[in-house]
């Protein structure tokens, strides 16, 4: 997990969001396409800032 963070920080970013999702069935091959999956994430990324605004108040 460090290995992956530290790939997304190299390039600049400031944070890093895992997501924990099952992504590959067990014969092999991606569940989720690129579009799924990006809505996957920004769903998810959705949920936490509201989550986050919701305890700062």
């Amino acid at each position: 997990m460090a290995e992956s963070v530290e790939r997304c920080r190299r390039p600049g970013a400031g944070e890093v969001v895992l997501v924990p999702a099952s992504l590959v069935p067990p014969h092999g091959g991606p569940l989720l396409g690129m579009s799924p999956l990006a809505a996957l994430v920004r769903d998810r990324a959705a949920e936490v800032e509201r989550r986050d605004f919701l305890n700062s108040r």
